[in-house]
């Protein structure tokens, strides 16, 4: 009677990890999105300092 009792608390633990991780991936994957938005901005805004009769 205990090891299939074990085993679902395994499986359970297991889906928790998985979902955990799921959340950290699409953090970081937010995180990314945000840190090359704010580079393509400061990158256009130091563009336009450096040649401003120049439009891309």
């Amino acid at each position: 009677m205990n090891k299939p009792h074990a085993n679902q608390k395994n499986l359970n633990s297991t889906i928790k990890d998985a979902r955990l991780y799921k959340q950290v991936i699409i953090i970081f994957l937010l995180f990314m999105l945000t840190a090359i938005l704010f580079g393509l901005l400061a990158g256009s805004i130091i563009t336009i300092n450096i040649f401003p009769n120049s439009h891309f």
